[in-house]
This record gives structure tokens, sequence and C-alpha cells, in this order.
């Protein structure tokens, strides 16, 4: 498919995150029964919980998933495209890469 408003490399990296979680939890992200409004508010609450609290239930269920891997999902499931992770910029973090992070 080419390119168009609503569909870029930004979407495969939101689709990369949900079955990344997916596979994490065991569980789908969005129910079936969700209509379209809902599951954008659900994305949206989603993303805000992330951002202000840097946690959210999805957090939740994956105890064991490392601070880094975290920033990876977490910058995966950004609701805003401009503020999505890129593949380049996943491949890089320090959950693929193994470095450890920086002191400030």
């Amino acid at each position: 498919m080419a390119d168009s408003e609503f569909y870029g490399p930004a979407v495969d990296m939101w689709a990369l995150g949900c079955i990344m979680a997916e596979i994490l939890v065991g569980w789908p992200l969005f129910d079936d029964v969700s209509s379209d409004e809902e599951r954008i508010q659900e994305m949206s609450d989603m993303d805000h919980r992330i951002k202000s609290t840097g946690t959210c239930k999805l957090f939740d269920e994956l105890p064991e998933l490392s601070p880094a891997g975290r920033e990876v999902l977490a910058g995966m499931l950004a609701f805003d495209p401009d503020e999505r992770m890129t593949a380049a910029e996943a491949l890089q973090h320090r959950w693929f890469t193994g470095d450890k992070p920086q002191r400030r």
C-alpha cells in the first residue's frame, strides 16, 4: 500500500508495539466489542497515563519487564505519531543494544 495521510511507518510501529504488548501479557490490548470511538479513547487514555505517571494498567501486567523494555513499549505505543518511537530509534535503544543508561 502506498503512503497516505493515514498510513505510514508510525502506524507500523504502533502495530508492533501492540503485538509486543500482547505477546508479553498474553491477552489482546483492545477488545473486539469497542466502537472505533471507544478504542481511540482507550488509546488516548493509555498514552496520557504513560506520559503523566510513567506507567499504565498494561505495565502492571508486566512486572518482569525491565525499565528499558518499558521505555521501548511506551515509545512504540505513543498516541501521537510524531512522538512515537521509530524503528531506528527502537533498534538503537539500550534495551536492544544492552548499553547501560547514561548518568547525568
